[in-house]
């Protein structure tokens, strides 16, 4: 996490069967962040930022 804000939601998923790139999008989408991907890292950070 970039922001420290965002490290303090809380969001609960129940998936299945979905690759995991699916689930990342949605966990960012429903913590209001933006996702990024590095060559060794995802990154939650701040939209906009």
């Amino acid at each position: 996490m970039s922001d420290p804000e965002l490290s303090k939601k809380h969001v609960t998923l129940s998936l299945e069967k979905i690759p995991l790139s699916e689930a990342l999008r949605y966990l960012a989408h429903l913590s209001g962040a933006h996702l990024s991907y590095d060559k060794n890292a995802v990154i939650f950070s701040k939209p906009g930022s």
